[in-house]
């Protein structure tokens, strides 16, 4: 068998980044012409850093020839890849996101954002170092919703998604006054939209409550939601956000359940400012609404214990208590009024 051409998919500083891509292309392109079997070698950056455990560690090899159709398939996926990148260089509006890019070749992506998302991630970041937000200007697809109350120049009556360009586009959103110490910012995150959704419309008709209220300090709410898992557009905002309010509280309320808990600590483990679980805590909710916990509940419960005894001693309260009594508790249940629920958990924190 003829011994292939080996390109490598690597960082060289002193080209432009579509030059070092335009390169790769040109040495695949090349072998073809010529006849010549490739081997596409993409190592692991020592400047990347992506703490996503579905992304491979080690340098991962695609062959063009191979018996393998799941090799076959990758190879050709890459260098799909890299000609998309090319263009999306090219443009004058260079501003696309990783669901842009998958809907251009749903097939090749086998029919799977997540492949694309870890395959761009994978060239990108992991192999040549560079960022896909950053020096790309490629952004997650926007999931995430936020809602701000008491905190904008004019009020915005209606959630919105948080936009690619968050930084620039709250900056000119915010009041004057919010950095002063007459203004008091809670940051409050949801699991759940539906929730969301509640406590917006609470907030627009009922205001904070009178508990809140009859403060002297200002209540300004920032609430956020990413309908489940956080994407990392929503992890970016909060980080900035937090940062940008540094005196900012961060308050946020999940369901009593391993599925709740897990999500809240990814939200812990990502967002550079403490946060708060402040429930639904189980026994607070009505037992006639716990529903029971099936063997793989439990199963998770047991293995998730373990590692937030030192992450956070409420959410290690709610999963023994829940894998104690076999029952788990959600938000939305926990009382005739969960909108009030969330203003007096808000109160007390303050």
């Amino acid at each position: 068998m003829m011994e292939p051409v080996i390109v490598t998919i690597i960082d060289n500083s002193l080209l432009t980044k579509i030059k070092v891509l335009e390169d790769i292309s040109q040495q695949i392109k090349t072998a073809f012409v010529n006849h010549k079997p490739v081997q596409l070698i993409l190592p692991n950056s020592q400047i990347a850093d992506n703490d996503d455990s579905s992304l491979p560690r080690k340098r991962q090899i695609y062959n063009s020839v191979s018996s393998k159709p799941i090799e076959l398939q990758r190879f050709a996926a890459y260098v799909k890849i890299i000609q998309i990148l090319i263009n999306h260089l090219k443009t004058t509006r260079n501003q696309t996101t990783i669901r842009d890019i998958y809907y251009q070749d749903v097939e090749m992506f086998n029919k799977s954002q997540q492949e694309c998302k870890n395959m761009l991630v994978q060239i990108v970041e992991i192999s040549l170092g560079w960022s896909l937000v950053d020096d790309l200007n490629i952004h997650p697809a926007q999931k995430g919703l936020v809602f701000g109350y008491n905190i904008f120049k004019s009020a915005i009556e209606e959630p919105f998604l948080i936009p690619n360009n968050y930084k620039e586009y709250f900056e000119q959103l915010f009041r004057e006054d919010m950095d002063t110490s007459a203004v008091s910012v809670v940051v409050i995150i949801f699991e759940k939209d539906a929730i969301f959704e509640s406590f917006c419309k609470h907030l627009l008709i009922h205001g904070v409550g009178v508990g809140v209220a009859s403060k002297e300090t200002k209540i300004s709410y920032m609430v956020v939601t990413a309908k489940g898992y956080s994407d990392l557009l929503t992890l970016r905002f909060l980080n900035w956000l937090t940062t940008r309010i540094k005196t900012c509280q961060c308050i946020g309320f999940f369901d009593s359940d391993v599925y709740g808990i897990n999500i809240f600590k990814q939200y812990k483990e990502n967002i550079n400012h403490p946060i708060q679980y402040a429930g639904v805590y189980l026994l607070e909710s009505n037992p006639t609404y716990w529903l029971n916990i099936n063997a793989r509940d439990f199963s998770l419960m047991t293995n998730l214990t373990t590692k937030l005894q030192h992450i956070d001693p409420r959410c290690h309260r709610e999963l023994t208590r829940g894998a104690y009594l076999m029952k788990k508790a959600e938000m939305n249940v926990v009382t005739n009024n969960y909108n009030e629920y969330i203003i007096k958990k808000v109160d007390t924190s303050l």
